[in-house]
């Protein structure tokens, strides 16, 4: 009997600091899964109302930061253009050849999980398995 309550009251010691550590890893994870998705959202608006951002960006921090304000946005757009863009044909891509092989395979609503698969690579590194999945 008092072999069990030892061995309760070891659980119960090393219990806390490994479901802290756990809590962590969710919480860490979740901050990961939050970047993944929300960073091409992000690009899309940021491209979409640029100009709006831009002006009152500048307006706002004065003539005095401006010149970097100004090379910032220019070297920020750019690279979310190209970023976008490089979204857009890679999806086009996925849907191309997720669309033959599927036809080839002879597989029901092959356009319509071609089309899901595209949608699915605009979320990097977990789209492409979400589709596989759904697949």
């Amino acid at each position: 009997m008092t072999q069990l309550i030892f061995r309760l009251d070891e659980l119960e010691r090393n219990a806390i600091p490994l479901l802290g550590g756990a809590f962590g890893q969710v919480i860490t994870g979740l901050g990961a899964l939050g970047r993944i998705v929300f960073v091409p959202i992000l690009a899309f608006f940021i491209l979409k109302d640029g100009r709006t951002l831009y002006g009152r960006l500048i307006t706002g921090l004065g003539g005095k930061h401006s010149n970097i304000v100004i090379e910032i946005y220019s070297d920020l757009r750019v690279l979310l253009a190209q970023y976008v863009r490089a979204l857009v044909v890679l999806s086009m891509i996925t849907f191309v050849c997720y669309g033959a092989f599927l036809s080839l395979t002879g597989a029901p609503y092959s356009v319509l999980l071609a089309g899901v698969a595209a949608l699915c690579e605009i979320v990097p590194a977990i789209g492409p398995f979400i589709a596989a999945l759904l697949i």
